[in-house]
């Protein structure tokens, strides 16, 4: 067995998944849902805009591929180093598209919002696997909200549920 390491998600992306806040914000066919808030007082939710066109919905970049090239740049100087042992893989942690969907997309508009996040989330992970040696990484798949889901105390846009589970064979 190897160890892992987390670069530790600093800086904007130390509060797990708020940090794509950032991203529905940035997006052009989203928009804050009327009578949400831009702060933790208020409950954050984005929706679709009117006329929305699935089409023409797309996320610039998530994030995740380039905080970890930025990362891995550093992990693999320290292991060089020898500031890091030599079996101690790389982590990177990804919430799964449920995950900030369901948090801060209005269930009404999520059905059209996660296939694209999940596109984009995957070809994201197809750049941190290019980027970054295989035999260096370990990909950690981040679930909290699941669990409210499975449990109902989050309402759920679609079933079946099982897409998300590792016994289907799907990527999330």
């Amino acid at each position: 067995m190897f160890s892992r390491d987390p670069d530790g998600e600093t800086g904007v992306r130390s509060d797990w998944i708020a940090w794509k806040l950032d991203v529905f914000e940035r997006t052009p066919y989203l928009e804050l849902a009327p009578g949400r808030g831009k702060n933790w007082g208020i409950q954050i939710a984005y929706q679709t805009r009117s006329g929305f066109d699935q089409n023409g919905l797309a996320f610039a970049s998530l994030g995740y591929a380039d905080a970890t090239i930025a990362s891995y740049a550093t992990f693999a100087r320290l292991k060089a180093s020898g500031v890091i042992r030599p079996s101690t893989h790389f982590q990177v942690c990804l919430a799964t598209p449920l995950a900030a969907v369901s948090a801060y997309i209005l269930v009404e508009s999520r059905k059209n919002v996660e296939p694209t996040y999940e596109h984009t989330l995957l070809n994201e992970l197809q750049e941190i696997c290019a980027a970054v040696p295989h035999d260096q990484l370990a990909i950690q798949r981040d679930t909290a909200i699941e669990f409210a889901l499975l449990e109902g105390v989050m309402p759920i846009h679609r079933k079946p549920f099982r897409r998300y589970c590792p016994t289907t064979g799907t990527h999330w």
